[in-house]
């Protein structure tokens, strides 16, 4: 039933012009679709926290800023013991005015909301081996949260600032 719903609500936002087909290739009520291909998505969203300061990377040419950010999920064991499994996420940043906000705001346990697309890439690891690597290539990223700093671990400094 949820995926009912989610499938009416992205066909309600698809362009009038794209008539939906059926499999026969007919256009429902026996009307000639006006549009021939079909609509693909490739859309990530993600929520979680930063794993390691944000770098900027590339040529003058290309440059991109890349950082991890991890997703966790928390399930209750069939033994009952509560378990989380964390994924972790390579996240590039290619477009000009994005790349320098995400090079601000993307430090080590803040927490971000981003959209972006998955993109998939070979590449030939050190030890000479072809892999696959998958980005996530961020299109909208908005920082949510930044991470509680412990008190006792301040410096003088920081104490002095505050």
């Amino acid at each position: 039933m949820a995926m009912y719903k989610f499938m009416r609500a992205v066909m309600t936002r698809l362009p009038k012009s794209l008539e939906v087909r059926t499999f026969s290739g007919e256009a429902p009520g026996g009307k000639r679709p006006l549009y021939k291909g079909e609509r693909c998505i490739n859309s990530v969203s993600l929520l979680g926290r930063v794993g390691s300061d944000a770098e900027q990377r590339g040529s003058v040419d290309r440059p991109v800023v890349t950082f991890s950010l991890a997703t966790s999920e928390k399930f209750i064991s069939p033994t009952g013991e509560t378990s989380e499994a964390v994924q972790w996420h390579r996240i590039a940043v290619f477009r000009p005015g994005l790349r320098d906000a995400v090079l601000a705001i993307a430090k080590k346990g803040n927490r971000l909301y981003l959209t972006g697309t998955l993109k998939y890439s070979l590449y030939e690891a050190s030890s000479g081996v072809t892999q696959r690597g998958i980005n996530i290539i961020a299109s909208d990223v908005i920082l949510v949260g930044v991470k509680q700093v412990d008190e006792s671990e301040w410096t003088e400094d920081q104490e002095e600032q505050r």
